[in-house]
């Protein structure tokens, strides 16, 4: 009996190698019929292939050929193993780019077969011609001193020109003659899906080794996207301008001066989740790990004299109580008011670096800022709202301005008033009262009960307030706003409307 159950064991054990050491298939199946009926891929001449991270991100190396009465295109490949994780898009002639984000599948023991729409479009809709007019003000950086108006130069980057800057009549920016802190681009596109979102970013092209040596990547992570990539819908129209965004979304509003001196703000995190093994496959330890706030914004990183790295450990954090951390960051001047960051832990038993998941859609980053009073006029000392360690999706504000005082009568009751206009787009006013002094939080929701922005948190003075909510950068929908005041809670429903 026991040289039997020995012979099953030592089998499993074998079959278990094998699966693991075998090469499994995964068949690449992408359906181009309504990209063909959208004008945007000729059978007869394009190729289509599949780029990943199995063959170095190669937009030629893997074609897919298609049958002979149908308009999917078809590759197998079967040199992957189980459990591997497959990062991958479909690019049309090596140079035209699916939208991010990035497809990806785990490869199973018995492979698989992964079916789809170039860019997940199912459904055809008309297709046009037209302009996007790009436009970038770097202000901000002018007045802190790291962007050179004399040395320096701009792209504008996006699927519509392989985020790069090789395209050039598409991707190279023209400097204004008035302000040479402003750079325009206007991009023509052609059988464009009407509606479409084409998103992009900017980056800089630093004129000099001295900076590029330390700023070593040209990519902003706007602020309001949470780092993510900026979206703008494509109408078929001649004269459609995207708006002027400001580089990283340090406006001029936001600049820590020289005159005003440094200024600092408190983080706080909450490390319960990262303490669980389902969401995190090597869970934070209290006893031994060490926890750190972690900046990722390239060109503040730059300005306040620290290293570009996501592991960084310039910032460590200490337990204030249970499961909560905090650290105090000091903002140099001059500088810009805004943080872009997430949180990791050093885990000595593995000597590895534990973070959060980032990527390229909004929310990827978590955004902060230190109240704002008014232009230049920053809140001293102040906190920031507790954060949650987590894989998911993460807190993030959409603006540095404090509540404004509405009438200075002191109100008799705590009040929620409903948003005005509503439905709106894209920034509505939100009005409240509170009778009494205290900690007051106003935080905005999705449908799904998630965070989606933090308007107020902090102590307010008995008065009647409003605040304005920006939500260029949510998808339209239902939203929820909810007040704490004391004993008071409130939510009221708001409806954006692109």
């Amino acid at each position: 009996m026991k040289r039997s159950m020995l012979l099953l064991v030592w089998m499993l054990l074998v079959s278990t190698a094998i699966t693991f050491g075998q090469n499994i298939s995964v068949k690449f199946k992408c359906d181009m019929s309504v990209k063909i009926k959208q004008l945007g891929f000729n059978p007869a001449t394009d190729i289509l292939t599949v780029a990943g991270n199995f063959n170095g991100w190669s937009g030629t190396l893997n074609p897919l050929t298609k049958g002979a009465n149908d308009s999917i295109y078809t590759l197998a490949i079967d040199t992957f193993h189980v459990n591997d994780t497959l990062f991958y898009k479909y690019v049309i002639n090596g140079g035209t780019w699916e939208n991010d984000p990035n497809r990806t599948v785990i490869v199973p023991a018995g492979g698989i077969t992964v079916k789809t729409w170039w860019n997940n479009d199912s459904v055809f809709v008309p297709i046009g011609n037209g302009n996007i007019n790009f436009k970038v003000d770097l202000s901000a950086q002018k007045t802190i001193g790291i962007y050179k108006p004399n040395l320096d130069s701009l792209q504008v980057r996006g699927g519509f020109n392989s985020w790069g800057g090789n395209d050039v009549p598409r991707s190279h920016m023209n400097k204004s003659g008035i302000n040479n802190a402003l750079w325009a681009l206007n991009v023509p596109f052609t059988n464009e899906p009407l509606g479409t979102t084409e998103q992009y970013k900017f980056y800089v092209v630093l004129g000099d080794t001295a900076r590029s040596n330390h700023w070593t990547d040209g990519w902003e992570r706007p602020l309001s996207t949470g780092g993510g990539n900026r979206p703008v819908v494509f109408a078929g129209s001649t004269t459609q301008d995207a708006g002027t965004a400001y580089f990283d979304d340090g406006t001029p509003d936001n600049v820590i001066t020289t005159a005003s001196g440094n200024k600092q703000i408190t983080f706080k995190v909450d490390m319960t989740k990262a303490m669980n093994s389902n969401l995190f496959p090597t869970p934070f330890n209290p006893a031994t790990d060490q926890v750190y706030w972690i900046p990722r914004q390239p060109s503040w990183l730059y300005a306040q004299g620290l290293p570009d790295t996501d592991t960084s450990q310039a910032f460590p954090m200490t337990l204030e109580s249970g499961t909560t951390y905090k650290g105090t960051v000091t903002v140099k001047a001059p500088g810009i008011n805004g943080m872009l960051y997430i949180y990791g832990f050093k885990h000595p038993a593995t000597n590895g670096f534990i973070r959060e998941n980032t990527g390229y859609n909004i929310g990827a980053y978590r955004t902060r800022y230190i109240r704002q009073t008014a232009a230049n006029v920053f809140v001293q000392p102040y906190t920031a709202p507790t954060d949650t360690m987590t894989n998911d999706t993460k807190e993030w504000e959409s603006s540095a301005l404090s509540v404004q005082v509405e009438n200075g009568v002191t109100p008799s009751a705590y009040t929620l008033n409903q948003n005005y206009p509503n439905p709106f787009n894209p920034s509505t006013v939100i009005s409240f009262s509170v009778p009494k002094s205290g900690l007051v939080t106003l935080k905005v929701y999705n449908l799904l009960g998630q965070e989606v922005a933090t308007l107020v948190n902090e102590n307010l003075a008995a008065n009647s307030y409003k605040v304005t909510f920006d939500a260029k950068n949510l998808t339209s929908g239902v939203y929820f706003y909810n007040i704490k005041a004391g004993d008071f809670s409130l939510s009221k429903k708001m409806m954006f409307v692109k």
